[in-house]
This record gives C-alpha cells, structure tokens and sequence, in this order.
C-alpha cells in the first residue's frame, strides 16, 4: 500500500506539466526556447505515465484523463511542414506552431501510441518472458569481473609509460607555447 500512495504523490506533484489537462513543458515552452533535450520530454513523461497506468491499476483513470487530452492536444498540431503533417511543440496552439524536429516527432507518437495502454500486455518479468533478471544488490556483491587481476606483460606497461610521456609532454609544450607565445 505504501508504493501506491507514493506512486499517487508522483502522480500529483506531475501535474504541474499539464496545464487544462494538457502536456506542456514547464521549464522552457511559456518562453519557446526549449533546447533539443526538452523537446522530447513530452515524449518520456507519456511513456512513464503509460506504464505506470498498467503497473498501478487505481491511477488509471487520471492518467487516462491526462493522456486523451493531450493526444488530442497533440494531433492537432501535427499538421503543418512541407508534408503537412509535422508535428509541433506547443500542443495549445490551434494547428502548427512552426516548430518541428525529433522531440516533437517522438512527443506526438508517445502520446497519441499510449493510448492503447490497457490493451497491450503488462510489462514482462523473468518469469513471464522477460530477459532481464532483478539484482538487489544493484552489482554492488562480489561479480567475477570484479574479481579478476588485471595481468599487465612489461610491453603493455611500456606502452602505457609512453603515452603518457607524449601526453604529458604535449601539454607542457602547449602550455608553454600559450604562455610564451
């Protein structure tokens, strides 16, 4: 029970990225000089709030709410470029903001793609097809590779020393050269 009221405190601190129950991004759209990075934000916030709609059933229906919203906040603005349907940043703006690239590409797909959350399968585990096995220890416990003596031969060590006397020497005599110079 303890995972799920934090998992809805998230939820709630979370809406301070959607105004109306739209998606937006707070740090940088309002001033429209988000950079390349915050351009796809969008993109992993639906995502996360996909799965976690999938993982935590009783937050369904407000990320719901939040994600049909916005897909068609976002749909709407896929409609401009020479193709004319380009996607753009501000999902507020009737049509296309004039915006377009990678981030608002992704940011459309997730949104309008996690729609269908509640009629795909749940996450796979280990046990029901899954890959990736679960490690408490996060790799901090004793690993072979750990534990393996790194056997260096006297032609790497001798390699080693001479990189490092080129590299060293390069930057005294950059140094040098921008001091004296």
């Amino acid at each position: 029970m303890t995972w799920l009221i934090r998992t809805e405190k998230f939820l709630h601190g979370a809406q301070v990225f959607f105004n109306n129950s739209v998606m937006f991004e707070a740090a940088c759209q309002a001033s429209g000089n988000c950079n390349n990075d915050q351009r796809s934000f969008k993109a992993y916030l639906s995502r996360f709030l996909s799965l976690t709609s999938i993982m935590a059933p009783p937050t369904f229906p407000t990320i719901r709410k939040y994600l049909e919203t916005s897909a068609v906040a976002a749909a709407q603005s896929c409609s401009g470029g020479s193709d004319g349907h380009t996607c753009g940043t501000n999902w507020f703006y009737s049509g296309w903001d004039g915006k377009w690239g990678l981030g608002e590409q992704m940011s459309a797909l997730e949104v309008i793609q996690n729609l269908v959350a509640p009629y795909r399968a749940a996450p796979f585990t280990a046990n029901t097809g899954g890959s990736s096995y679960g490690d408490g220890g996060a790799g901090a416990g004793k690993t072979e590779d750990k534990d393996v003596k790194l056997d260096l031969g006297k032609g790497d060590t001798a390699g080693a020393a001479l990189i490092t006397c080129i590299i060293g020497g390069s930057i005294i005599g950059l140094t040098a050269w921008l001091i004296l110079g």
